[in-house]
């Protein structure tokens, strides 16, 4: 027998929440709303970037995005664009 009904639709769901948070990662670094950006993680995470430093808590992540100007946000202007 396979999975349920309630099964496939928790799967469902569930991937539906994964889209989701991964379109507000782009949407708040789009925008730059580093503070946004830093409360999709899990509160009491830790980030660690090798040139940035150690990030406990939201708190830590959104000091260290702050004070990183240059962070790389993966954004492709037009003119940047290749075929």
């Amino acid at each position: 027998m396979g999975p349920t009904l309630e099964d496939r639709l928790r799967q469902l769901e569930d991937k539906e929440e994964i889209c989701d948070l991964l379109n507000e990662y782009g949407r708040t670094l789009d925008q730059r709303d580093l503070a946004a950006y830093s409360r999709l993680f899990a509160a009491d995470g830790e980030w660690e970037r090798a040139l940035h430093g150690h990030a406990p808590g939201q708190a830590g992540r959104s000091a260290v995005l702050h004070r990183t100007p240059s962070i790389d946000y993966g954004v492709v202007t037009e003119g940047e664009m290749t075929s």
